[in-house]
């Protein structure tokens, strides 16, 4: 399997709900042309904490603080999409070390 990044660290939107959750969000637009053998993911090195993530307002998964996570988004990828990050953290947050992956199969 080969795989291809792109970063998503810059241009994070944050935001307090009233539940006293962060409510991090970050446009981007549709990736090229998948192949028929390649899937993209939003992967985090190490969670910034406890939370739900979501594309385009459809829920990916949860996940837990300081920990790695992956999540499959091919088939919800529109021309315009928003991933938001809903988190519980302790003290400050910073979104870093989340990228797009496309991890392409051997045929």
């Amino acid at each position: 399997m080969t795989t291809h990044t792109i970063r998503l660290n810059h241009f994070w939107i944050a935001t307090v709900l009233p539940t006293g959750r962060m409510r991090c969000a970050r446009s981007f637009g549709k990736p090229r042309t998948l192949d028929a053998n390649e899937t993209v993911w939003i992967v985090a090195s190490s969670s910034p904490g406890t939370g739900t993530a979501t594309l385009n307002g459809t829920w990916l998964g949860d996940f837990e603080a300081n920990m790695p996570f992956a999540l499959e988004i091919t088939g919800l990828l529109l021309n315009r999409n928003e991933v938001c990050l809903e988190i519980v953290a302790d003290g400050e947050l910073a979104i870093e070390g989340i990228v797009l992956e496309f991890r392409q199969t051997e045929v």
